[in-house]
């Protein structure tokens, strides 16, 4: 909780910051400065995101030692973890090569495949 809360408050002050040189700099394009505001905002909200995850996970770790029911859930979830990410992996990999094989086949012939 301490790590997300830090890491929360280090990205607020980044963002403040940024704003504040945006806001100083003359304006010699203004998409620039929007695209930066934009850019600044969307990591204050990718960090925000990471914190209140981890904040979640304190929490179930709170409620674990509270409810007994809670924890046959937390362990159910702990054990299921490694199939979970084995089985992600696989959809991936499978999920790659459609994709290479799709540009292999008709990357020439069709334009959307070109990229």
């Amino acid at each position: 909780t301490v790590l997300a809360t830090h890491g929360m408050y280090m990205s607020k002050i980044a963002f403040t910051q940024m704003l504040a040189e945006v806001k100083d700099r003359p304006f010699s394009n203004g998409f620039d400065a929007f695209h930066e505001q934009q850019m600044a905002y969307l990591t204050f909200l990718e960090a925000s995101a990471i914190a209140v995850f981890f904040v979640l996970i304190k929490l179930l770790h709170h409620i674990r030692d509270i409810f007994p029911r809670v924890e046959v859930l937390t362990d159910t979830v702990y054990l299921a973890i490694f199939p979970i990410a084995h089985l992600v992996f696989i959809v991936i990999m499978v999920f790659c090569g459609f994709a290479t094989w799709g540009f292999l086949m008709f990357g020439k012939s069709v334009e959307e495949f070109h990229t």
